[in-house]
């Protein structure tokens, strides 16, 4: 199944070689599908903090884009109709903004929060999991920042990646 909204404009600044800002490129972001039949797209990683940017070359097309780098990874995610997200747990801290659409915020506690069109969630390296309960695509926006693992009463929790 392929994602019925629209494909996604990127339009990336840079400095020319007397320091002023221009349009270095512009161009349409092509999606992975990924399991559940989702569409990710990576607008643009980082591989440290602060963010190297005195390369003007496409940091989003590098091979080694994981879920999380040591830096930032922005990426778009549509996720079709009536889809069940696995639970995960990345260490990061993400901000995710509801585009299109709305998803469902599943976590391991067994609550379930609907998140609609402007609406935001600050995901703190939880169990958690995206499920679209509707009958029409959703569009999340994701920045995902490398965090320490959290300790939880003495126990440091650890990425869980088995159910995607």
């Amino acid at each position: 199944m392929t994602s019925p909204l629209p494909p996604l404009r990127r339009v990336v600044t840079y400095h020319n070689n007397a320091g002023k800002g221009f349009v270095a490129a512009q161009n349409e972001i092509a999606a992975e599908m990924m399991p559940h039949g989702v569409a990710s797209s990576v607008i643009w990683a980082t591989k440290s903090h602060p963010a190297p940017i005195s390369d003007p070359g496409d940091s989003a097309k590098a091979d080694d884009i994981g879920m999380v780098t040591p830096g930032s990874v922005a990426r778009i995610v549509d996720i079709p109709p009536h889809t069940k997200g696995g639970l995960h747990r990345t260490i990061s801290l993400d901000y995710i903004l509801v585009l299109e659409g709305s998803v469902t915020l599943s976590l391991d506690d067994g609550s379930r929060t609907v998140v609609k069109k402007g609406e935001l969630v600050v995901q703190q390296a939880t169990m958690h999991g995206w499920d679209n309960e509707s009958d029409e695509w959703a569009r999340i926006f994701c920045v995902m920042l490398q965090a320490k693992s959290p300790v939880i009463n003495g126990v440091q929790l650890e990425e869980d990646l088995t159910q995607l």
